[in-house]
């Protein structure tokens, strides 16, 4: 009963025939975490521009190209600039590491999912890898809410 509702589930739900029929990323489109990865490498380019600007300012201080004031005024920008960056720089990071653990459990279920055409190609691994939840009911009602990819599917399955 339970494998039914799985099966029907993965079989009668568009988006997981498409990510079954989809073998791999497409290689024209770049994956999630490289794109926070270039975004990063970018962050990281400011931060250092900004460090650079902070040396900078202090050697025109010293030398008499500005005054107190403005320095702790262009000082006080640029450090506010570089902790603005550094917390964009630790959210990517985040970002990253969320995206990679996707991209491989996303890759990961789509091996595991290929070849499902019946109840009996249900196996533990298929289950583990596309659903998130079973959830069985009075009068053989089930819930099953499938994980993969990006997509979270929540359909109720009713006997």
């Amino acid at each position: 009963m339970i494998k039914t509702a799985v099966l029907e589930q993965l079989l009668g739900n568009e988006s997981f025939i498409s990510f079954v029929k989809t073998p791999s990323p497409d290689v024209n489109k770049p994956l999630e975490s490289e794109v926070y990865k270039s975004e990063l490498a970018k962050v990281k380019a400011d931060t250092a521009k900004n460090k650079g600007f902070l040396i900078g300012l202090y050697e025109s201080l010293k030398l008499g190209d500005i005054n107190e004031a403005e320095y702790r005024e262009l000082k006080s920008t640029y450090e506010s600039r570089m902790a603005s960056l550094a917390e964009s720089e630790n959210d990517l990071r985040v970002k990253i590491q969320n995206s990679i653990r996707l991209e491989l459990a996303t890759e990961k279920a789509r091996n595991s999912t290929v070849s499902v055409r019946t109840a009996a190609d249900l196996t533990a691994e298929v289950v583990e890898q596309t659903v998130n939840r079973i959830v069985v009911y009075e009068k053989e009602r089930i819930d099953v809410t499938l994980c993969f990819g990006a997509d979270v599917i929540d359909n109720e399955r009713g006997a």
